[in-house]
């Protein structure tokens, strides 16, 4: 538990499990490897309520896949808060489209 390093980068110290989390999916996006298992996050960085931890990440606009294989679930960040903003203001994306998307619920799942 408490693992040092993560995808070959030392993990830095953080106040609270949700900056842990948010560097942990960031991380795995930039590596070869851009999906992280439930029991990564459970057993190697002590984070059980991993679920509430994403949960809460989507309510504040990241989008984040969750996939089943097998009976393991993976989590892969596609976009953050800060990323969706950048690619509306860029207009690579309407924003019409992003309400749409959150009033469907479909945004961020």
């Amino acid at each position: 538990m408490d693992y040092k390093w993560f995808r070959e980068k030392a993990v830095p110290v953080f106040k609270n499990q949700k900056l842990l989390v948010a560097w942990l999916l960031k991380t795995a996006r930039d590596s070869d490897n851009k999906m992280i298992s439930t029991s990564e996050f459970v057993y190697d960085f002590g984070i059980p309520r991993i679920s509430a931890v994403i949960f809460n990440l989507r309510e504040d606009m990241w989008e984040i896949k969750t996939i089943k294989i097998g009976k393991k679930h993976y989590h892969e960040l596609v976009c953050t808060y800060d990323e969706l903003k950048q690619e509306m203001f860029d207009g690579k994306q309407s924003h019409q489209a992003v309400l749409k998307s959150i009033d469907e619920g479909s945004y961020g799942r």
